[in-house]
């Protein structure tokens, strides 16, 4: 004779050893048990696709990312024509990633005119919405490799 689940196991039909995989999930959803989740699934902080979208104030201005320095710094080439170092505010540090072509918000100083400092990154959508307003233009800054980093070579004296 064959045994069942419910010989082995009692008559409780929750039993995780008893269930597939499937009827595990079934049973979660039932008890409104929270489903497993990998680490890179509960790890990662996701951007609300709906958050307000914040335009600039007196003494900040748009910006396209250039070069990453390294410690937390970065070039930027802002909308009013002048390159600056910028800084990544503390808060942002660890959470929000700054790649090269990311079009930021950034803090004007007002004792350093050279320096700012990273308050908001905005996502495509956003960008897309202050281009539609105006306040971004539509020509992209177009981000080049510096002429003097180039090392020339002279085989023939070698």
């Amino acid at each position: 004779m064959a045994r069942t689940s419910s010989d082995s196991f009692g008559s409780n039909p929750f039993c995780v050893q008893a269930l597939t995989i499937l009827d595990y999930k079934f049973a979660c959803l039932e008890l409104k048990m929270p489903l497993r989740r990998s680490k890179s699934q509960t790890n990662k902080k996701r951007i609300p696709l709906n958050r307000e979208l914040l335009f600039k104030d007196d003494g900040q201005e748009y910006a396209c990312v250039i070069r990453m320095l390294g410690n937390s710094r970065c070039e930027v080439q802002c909308i009013d024509g002048a390159k600056r170092l910028a800084r990544i505010r503390g808060k942002m540090k660890n959470t929000v990633w700054v790649k090269i072509g990311d079009y930021v918000l950034v803090g004007l100083r007002e004792f350093q005119d050279e320096k700012c400092d990273i308050i908001h990154k905005y996502i495509d959508e956003e960008i897309r919405n202050l281009r539609s307003y105006g306040e971004i233009p539509e020509e992209n800054v177009v981000v080049t490799k510096d002429e003097d980093d180039d090392c020339t070579f002279d085989f023939d004296d070698i």
